[in-house]
């Protein structure tokens, strides 16, 4: 359903931004510039080896630029990556923790003050 497109675009935006420790827009500051980019290239794909395939098919489901073509709430409930999580969730978070964790030292983790999100 296409009214609900939105709230499924913002799931991807929320898991994209979780997976990558920032949102894939952090050097803008103009939130028209974002809107921007997003009209003319999309949102980048995650490109961490070491994300799985599913996590990445999930996100990139949801950020469809198309409200049409983006899954239903209930589709998504039964993407492969939630069939592969434990129920408790504990596989999430964990992920969530060794990505937060970078073993590259150039890149940089998110603020607790600017935008990205940070996962204890």
């Amino acid at each position: 359903n296409a009214e609900y497109g939105v709230d499924i675009w913002a799931v991807g935006m929320l898991v994209h931004e979780m997976m990558r420790g920032r949102t894939p827009f952090a050097l803008f500051t103009d939130p028209r510039a974002v809107l921007e980019a997003i009209d003319t290239t999309g949102v980048p794909s995650i490109k961490k080896k070491r994300l799985s395939a599913p996590a990445r098919a999930f996100v990139d489901a949801c950020l469809q630029a198309n409200p049409l073509q983006r899954p239903s709430a209930a589709a998504l409930i039964s993407h492969p990556w939630f069939e592969s999580t434990p129920p408790d969730g504990s596989g999430i978070v964990e992920l969530l923790r060794e990505y937060r964790t970078p073993a590259d030292p150039s890149v940089a983790p998110a603020s607790t003050t600017g935008m990205g999100c940070i996962v204890q």
